[in-house]
């Protein structure tokens, strides 16, 4: 499965990566799951702020919290 899109005008490399791992995970997820990129959440420590999450995935009453992290080095 080719998982690459187009990149965006001076898309940073960071984005670049959360994108194709939030695009591993819809292929992975399948239909039953919502995963979506670059999400807000409530924050538990101050619930009148959103805290920015890379990846959520919502299955059901279950929600999963995706951070990703681009490293020069393995």
């Amino acid at each position: 499965v080719f998982l690459r899109r187009e990149s965006r005008l001076n898309q940073p490399p960071h984005e670049e990566f959360e994108q194709q791992i939030e695009r591993i995970h819809r292929l992975l997820e399948g239909d039953d799951a919502k995963v979506t990129w670059n999400d807000r959440i409530l924050d538990p420590d101050s619930p009148n702020k959103t805290r920015q999450i890379d990846i959520t995935i919502r299955r059901g009453k279950f929600l999963t919290l995706i951070e990703c992290r681009l490293h020069k080095n393995p």
